[in-house]
């Protein structure tokens, strides 16, 4: 018999929706939260390159992570803007990790957190494994937190730690720089840990600027390789930290992973040595290519009332109340041939979580002409139903 805290934690929506589906050939990809392109070609062809002397590659290497590696990611968050000589970085085997060993770093059976809706459902899975009791702060129509909501739940409740992410996942929403400093002074006032999860710091439209939480010694950011340098299947994140916490990381880090894969530090090493000898351009292109992507979608998503958000790759598409969202993810992937994600798998019912990172500029038209037609199928279905 499994344990209860597994058998009653949220299920892998992604894995389900995509196991659904498996026998559908064809399908045009909405659902999964990648970018199209893979890493640097210069970054890959350095890699072939890289001396694989049996003592770098195929041994233990350092639990916190390569020197190397860790030591120019300081470099650049202290650029940003983070102060470096408080905090300490650990690469992990993805952001997952990350926020995973966060969770046990901070707290224990039985604590309380807040997830801010909507959310990405592997935080609030992560917290859950974690022997967590998890509440969630409801959202408005601006995809902000419910402000009166959220302070009371977090005077109710106590919680160990507060996790917001943006941009955000599955929302695309950016959080102003008033929003997150009204972020912080709650989680202040509470005495209680912020965790940030800054996946799609870069990815940002419409001229959005993103805001670093900072003046507050309880926080803890989340960062990831696999968006901006297109290398999920290498498995490479890191968590930025106050340096009390070092210990708790290491003995975490040593118990799971041990350490991130060593070849894939070296990649991520190298991707990051192409994002400074060109100051950022290769991403800043690439990231620049889903405007296109998004300006032609969105004709389709505002006939939906959808809420046009600036950040990471998404949009959170509301349903008429006729329709279910699990009807519908079903009708436009059994009719139409596009896999989306049930809203309620992020804590948003009634809606469906659209990914367009995936998409390269040149299939953006055909999704589109999909998608168009989808959406009018479930507006005129919901209009008979009405009637």
């Amino acid at each position: 018999m499994s344990s209860s805290r597994a058998m009653d934690a949220d299920r892998p929506f992604i894995e389900d929706v995509l196991d659904k589906y498996s026998e559908l050939n064809g399908l045009t990809m909405l659902a999964l939260g990648s970018s199209y392109w893979s890493p640097p070609k210069k970054s890959l062809e350095k890699l072939q390159q890289l001396d694989m002397d049996v003592n770098k590659i195929h041994r233990y290497s350092n639990i916190l992570g390569l020197n190397s590696l860790r030591d120019k990611l300081k470099l650049r968050f202290q650029s940003l803007g983070l102060d470096m000589a408080t905090n300490d970085l650990i690469v992990t085997a993805g952001a997952n990790q990350a926020f995973q060993s966060t969770a046990l770093a901070l707290c224990d059976n039985g604590d309380q957190a807040i997830v801010l809706a909507p959310y990405y459902f592997s935080h609030k899975l992560a917290l859950q494994l974690a022997g967590v009791k998890v509440s969630v702060a409801p959202f408005g129509s601006d995809m902000l937190p419910d402000w009166d909501q959220l302070e009371s739940l977090i005077k109710a409740n106590k919680p160990k730690m507060v996790v917001m992410t943006s941009p955000n996942n599955p929302s695309g929403k950016v959080f102003s720089a008033s929003d997150v400093a009204r972020i912080v002074s709650l989680c202040r006032a509470a005495d209680c840990w912020l965790v940030a999860d800054q996946t799609y710091y870069e990815f940002l439209f419409d001229g959005a600027q993103h805001t670093f939480p900072e003046g507050y010694d309880k926080i803890v950011h989340i960062f990831s390789f696999s968006k901006a340098f297109g290398m999920p299947g290498w498995r490479v994140g890191y968590a930025i930290y106050p340096k009390l916490l070092t210990e708790s990381y290491r003995k975490i880090q040593d118990t799971i992973p041990t350490h991130a894969t060593v070849l894939s530090q070296h990649l991520a090493e190298l991707c990051l040595d192409t994002y400074h000898e060109d100051g950022g351009r290769w991403v800043s292109d690439k990231v620049a290519s889903l405007e296109a992507v998004r300006q032609t979608l969105w004709p389709s998503l505002e006939t939906m009332n959808t809420v046009r958000t600036c950040g990471a790759f998404y949009f959170l598409v509301p349903l008429p109340p006729e329709v279910s969202e699990e009807e519908a993810v079903d009708v436009l992937a059994r009719k139409f041939g596009l896999l989306l994600m049930p809203g309620s798998a992020f804590g948003a019912p009634q809606h469906m979580r659209l990914s367009y990172g995936s998409i390269p500029p040149a299939s953006a038209m055909q999704a589109e002409q999909q998608l168009r037609a989808g959406l009018q199928y479930i507006a005129e279905l919901a209009a008979e139903r009405r009637k």
